[in-house]
């Protein structure tokens, strides 16, 4: 996928190798990304150990890569945490500050709604910060619908898509 003349991203599933990749990816962001994509201050510390849990769990990630580096990434979560439920998928979106505005975001979210509802997913959610009015309309564009406003003074409210369709807009 060419975004512009001097930028390629290839956007495909990470495998198991790739999870240094990952790691490094999420080091790389600041702290007010960090912050949106955790729902808090997070340091490095943290990332790492995150990281090394992803190993043990059913997640997926699919992410954009520019030149063999990988520039953002979408987490799926095939099982609700909350339930531990079938048919549920919660993403996790997350891009270096340089590159957004460049799509990233958007191939992310719509191969990531691919992958759910191809392997049976019927309700997919995200959790965005409550300044993320950025990826807010990102989220509603492919479908998803504010399930839970969160409370005045909330860090994050509640997205969902319940459509498949929306998948490939």
């Amino acid at each position: 996928m060419i975004l512009r003349d001097d930028i390629s991203i290839s956007v495909r599933k990470l495998g198991f190798a790739e999870l240094e990749d990952y790691r490094d990816h999420l080091l790389r962001l600041d702290d007010k990304s960090r912050a949106a994509r955790f729902s808090g201050p997070v340091d490095d510390a943290f990332l790492k150990s995150y990281c090394l849990r992803l190993v043990l769990g059913p997640t997926q990630i699919i992410g954009a890569f520019n030149r063999g580096t990988l520039r953002g990434a979408c987490e799926i979560d095939l099982t609700s945490h909350e339930s531990g439920e079938q048919g549920k998928a919660r993403l996790a979106l997350s891009v270096e500050s340089e590159w957004r505005g460049l799509g990233l975001g958007r191939q992310l979210i719509k191969e990531s709604l691919i992958t759910c509802f191809g392997c049976g997913a019927d309700h997919v959610s995200m959790v965005i910060g409550q300044h993320g009015g950025a990826m807010t309309a990102l989220a509603r564009d492919f479908g998803f619908i504010e399930s839970d406003p969160g409370t005045p003074g909330a860090v994050a409210r509640s997205l969902t898509c319940l459509t498949p369709i929306m998948a490939v807009a």
